[in-house]
């Protein structure tokens, strides 16, 4: 499906799926939103050649969104298990029918595999289904940047560390 205002968005992609949840769920779908996405993008893989397939040789983290799968890390498969996340009635929560991209890629782990929807649907999941991050992604929309520093840096990164700090900062209160 094709929204007639926007026909440049397909209604049926996983990302809008994904969207269509988090307003569901009382979270409003500003720009600011998109923004934010956008911006996280760029702080993980900056301006890469191609985003979809770039890879960090220090910790292998890979992709748009920069996630990892090795034996420290396995953030690919927790964010697999998140999209894939049923409801208490046994409905899947963010989809009709579970993508098969979804499984596939629970079979391989390569999150290079994924096109760019794939991947920020499996980055919003990821994000949407932490405790606390709804009323970060509502802040988010007012358009809070501090709260786009503390999603990034809490429910994304995950850890806490000065430098990417201040270079969060630099992205998500410097409008790049």
């Amino acid at each position: 499906m094709v929204d007639k205002q926007n026909p440049h968005i397909n209604l049926n992609s996983s990302t809008m799926q994904v969207l269509n949840t988090l307003e569901k769920r009382g979270i409003n779908l500003t720009d600011n939103i998109a923004q934010f996405i956008y911006e996280t993008a760029i702080a993980e893989s900056g301006t890469a050649e191609n985003p979809l397939t770039v890879k960090n040789p220090l910790t292998q983290a890979a992709g748009i969104y920069q996630f990892i799968e090795n034996d420290k890390n396995n953030s690919v498969t927790t964010a697999l298990n998140r999209i894939s996340t049923k409801d208490n009635d046994g409905n899947y929560i963010y989809f009709d029918e579970l993508p098969e991209w979804i499984n596939e890629t629970k079979k391989h782990k390569d999150i290079t595999k994924l096109n760019k929807d794939q991947q920020t649907a499996l980055f919003l999941a990821n994000l949407h289904q932490q405790i606390g991050t709804d009323d970060l992604f509502k802040n988010i929309a007012k358009g809070d940047k501090q709260a786009k520093v503390d999603m990034y840096m809490q429910h994304h990164y995950k850890k806490d560390d000065d430098n990417v700090r201040a270079y969060a900062e630099s992205i998500f209160f410097g409008g790049n």
